[in-house]
């Protein structure tokens, strides 16, 4: 807004608006009089635009933006401890809270799931311990220790919200009006519990005041039944004697709630190159794979908003067209079909073997 009031063009207009018989050239008593004013002012009109642009939640950094969000009650998502399956046969019973190590990263027992199987959380929070799995070691003598190994994830770490990510949630937090246990209240709700990446709410799906909760997790993955079990009795604990629908968790009283995972809908591709001259197959087969995987990615990024997904020959034809060394691509079938793959509501694609001849 204020692009134009630099110091250069505010010295000038005052210049302008001296007499012209008075010496105004650079070094003349007049010019060092109003050069220092230009200059703070020039400094003035820069904290200006620097507050409409920390005043607008389009533009303001984080930290302005965070303000701007907290008068609607909203925060960016704290970082989350990965959970995780592990294996740990001793001759001793394994108690909880002990801790072991795996690579960089510390976990503690959280719950024995019996059979040696014990349910561990990182004690350090974030993404990258997702990434360390295998052979444990324990920080404290454990009696007749025969192995210890973090099998799967249960719940993947979670980093803290990014700034644009938050921007996005906040911005359609205005649009999308929250109350009392709607659509818009559900899929907040949700998608603010630690592992859940995406929600889907079906109204009514087994009768009237039953409500079905799909998710997806961080990754937009098919999600883990421990994740689905933690939703579950956080929205409408089951197994207590007052009985679903009695407003004992999130869900409002009188919504019976179901939650459930998005199924997964492998999509095998098969296709026809033809290549550009000196190229090889096995050149761009990697690439392919990948145009593959990217495009199935955004469609389960668009999952949550729409009912159903659509996996589109043309549009998976596009983007492997832009693969270096591909000339054309033929005969594109989609699960052994020449046709678009319209999915289910509660599917999300997954990428199946990708047959590039």
């Amino acid at each position: 807004m204020y692009e134009n009031m630099t110091y250069e063009n505010i010295l000038a207009g005052m210049l302008e608006r001296v007499p012209s018989p008075v010496d105004k050239r650079e070094g003349a008593l007049l010019w060092d009089a109003l050069a220092p004013a230009a200059f703070e002012l020039a400094r003035l009109y820069e904290a200006l635009e620097l507050v409409l642009q920390e005043g607008f939640a389009d533009t303001a950094s984080r930290a302005y933006l965070i303000l701007r969000a907290r008068e609607r009650g909203l925060s960016p998502r704290p970082a989350s401890p990965a959970t995780a399956l592990g294996l740990i046969e001793a001759q001793t019973e394994v108690a909880l809270g002990s801790r072991f190590c795996c690579e960089r990263f510390n976990w503690r027992v959280t719950r024995s799931l019996g059979e040696n199987l014990f349910e561990l959380e990182c004690e350090e929070a974030g993404s990258e311990p997702n990434a360390y799995l295998g052979r444990m070691v324990p920080l404290e003598y454990l009696n007749g220790l025969n192995k210890a190994e973090l099998q799967r994830l249960i719940v993947p770490g979670q980093d803290e919200e990014s700034t644009e990510d938050f921007r996005a949630r906040y911005l359609r937090d205005l649009v999308e009006q929250r109350f009392g246990g709607n659509v818009a209240d559900y899929v907040a709700k949700a998608e603010s519990i630690a592992g859940v990446g995406a929600a889907k709410v079906q109204a009514a799906w087994n009768g009237g005041g039953t409500v079905r909760l799909l998710l997806l997790d961080e990754s937009l993955g098919v999600p883990e039944a421990a994740l689905v079990e933690r939703v579950q009795q956080l929205f409408d604990p089951t197994g207590l004697a007052a009985g679903q629908g009695a407003g004992l968790g999130l869900a409002p009283i009188g919504h019976v709630v179901t939650v459930a995972a998005a199924e997964a809908r492998v999509v095998n591709v098969a296709l026809q190159l033809t290549l550009r001259e000196g190229w090889q197959a096995a050149d761009v087969v990697a690439a392919v794979r990948g145009c593959v995987e990217g495009y199935l990615a955004d469609l389960r990024a668009e999952w949550a908003a729409a009912e159903h997904l659509t996996v589109r020959v043309s549009q998976l034809e596009a983007r492997i067209l832009q693969v270096p060394g591909v000339l054309d691509v033929s005969d594109l079938t989609l699960a052994g079909a020449a046709a678009n793959l319209q999915l289910g509501e509660v599917e999300i694609p997954v990428r199946g073997q990708v047959d590039v001849r």
